[in-house]
C-alpha cells in the first residue's frame, strides 16, 4: 500500500509545478494576471480638456483578434482612474460615458509612452443653447428643453432655460469616432412642441435655437386717435381659457406682445378693472412673421 505521506508530497509537487506554469503563461501573455502589475494612473479628459468624472475605463489585451479584459474602473471626480496593468506593455483602452456608451478607443495604449499621462475622449464639457424668437430678439424663459442623441435615443438630457433663455448641459457624449454628434432638441412651450436637429461639437459649444415665435404689436388709441397708456392687451386662442399672452401699452399707445406662436387669436384689452375691447372672432392671425393690430376705445 503506497505511503500516504509520499502521495501527498507528490500531489503538492504537481500543484506547485502547474502553478508555476500558469504564472509563467500569464506573465508572458498579460491576460489574466493584471493584479501582478503595479497600479498606473491616468486622467481622462473631455475633448475640450476638462476632467471627466464617472467614466468607465476598460483595459484589454488583444490576441489573435480576441479581447481579454485586464481591468475596468471608473474615473473619480478629478477624472483620474487607476488601473492594474503593466506600464510598459500595450493595451486596447476603451472609455464609456455614460456607462454603456463608447466615446473613445485607444489602440496600442502604452503608459510609459504617454507623455502627459492623460487621454481625451469625445465628450464635450459644456453645451449652451439659447432659445429665442425667430429673429433672436426675445428669450424663452423657464421652459423645458430636452436633447436626444440621434444615434442612441437612450441618451436623453433635460433642463430648464434661465431668464436669458439659456440652458446648459454638462458632459455631453458625442461619437467614439469623431468629436461631434447630432442632437434632437425638443422644446415644450404653451402646449406646443418644437423640434430642431443641431450639431454639438467644440466649434458649436454655444448656439442659438430660433423658434417660429413672433411679435404682435397692438396700437391702442381713443376715438380722437390719441394714444392710451396702461392698457393691458391680451391674445388668446380660446376666449374663455388657455394661455394668455399679455403686454401693457406704453406712452405712445403701443403694446408689444412677444413670443407668439403661429395661430389665430382673440384680442382683448383692459384698462384697470374694465374691459374696453374684445374681438368677436380670432382677429389676429400670426403666420411666420410679426403682425400688427389696432384697438380704438372710448376709454380716456
Amino acid at each position: 500500500m503506497p505511503n500516504l505521506y509520499s502521495l501527498r508530497l507528490k500531489s503538492l509537487v504537481v500543484i506547485l509545478l502547474l502553478s508555476i506554469l500558469f504564472l509563467q503563461y500569464c506573465g508572458e501573455n498579460d491576460v489574466y494576471l493584471a493584479n501582478a502589475y503595479p497600479d498606473i494612473t491616468i486622467t481622462v479628459k473631455t475633448f475640450d480638456g476638462v476632467a471627466l468624472p464617472n467614466a468607465v475605463v476598460k483595459a484589454y489585451t488583444v490576441q489573435d483578434g480576441n479581447k481579454y479584459l485586464n481591468d475596468t474602473k471608473r474615473t473619480g471626480s478629478d477624472g483620474k482612474v487607476t488601473l492594474s496593468i503593466s506600464d510598459t506593455k500595450s493595451y486596447r483602452l476603451e472609455v464609456y460615458y455614460p456607462a454603456g456608451f463608447l466615446v473613445n478607443i485607444t489602440e496600442n495604449f502604452n503608459y510609459s509612452a504617454l507623455p502627459k499621462k492623460e487621454i481625451r475622449v469625445n465628450v464635450l464639457s459644456r453645451w449652451t443653447l439659447r432659445i429665442t424668437d425667430k429673429y433672436g430678439r426675445d428669450f424663452l424663459e423657464n421652459v423645458k428643453v430636452e436633447i436626444t442623441h440621434r444615434e442612441n435615443e437612450t441618451l436623453r438630457f433635460s433642463s430648464t432655460t434661465d431668464q436669458d433663455g439659456k440652458v446648459q448641459f454638462t458632459f455631453v457624449p458625442l461619437i467614439d469616432t469623431t468629436p461631434s454628434a447630432d442632437y434632437l432638441v425638443n422644446i415644450s412651450y404653451v402646449n406646443r412642441k418644437f423640434e430642431i436637429t443641431t450639431t454639438c461639437s467644440e466649434d458649436a459649444k454655444s448656439i442659438d435655437i430660433k423658434l417660429n415665435l413672433y411679435r404682435v404689436i397692438v396700437k391702442i388709441s381713443d376715438v380722437m386717435d390719441r394714444p392710451i397708456e396702461g392698457v393691458v392687451t391680451e391674445l388668446r386662442e380660446d376666449i374663455q381659457e388657455g394661455v394668455a399672452f399679455k403686454a401693457v401699452s406704453n406712452s405712445t399707445g403701443y403694446a408689444v406682445l412677444k413670443l407668439i406662436p403661429n395661430g389665430q387669436y382673440y384680442l382683448m384689452a383692459k384698462l384697470g378693472e374694465y374691459e374696453v375691447y374684445r374681438s368677436n372672432d380670432r382677429l389676429v392671425k400670426v403666420k411666420d412673421g410679426d403682425e400688427t393690430a389696432s384697438v380704438t376705445t372710448r376709454a380716456v
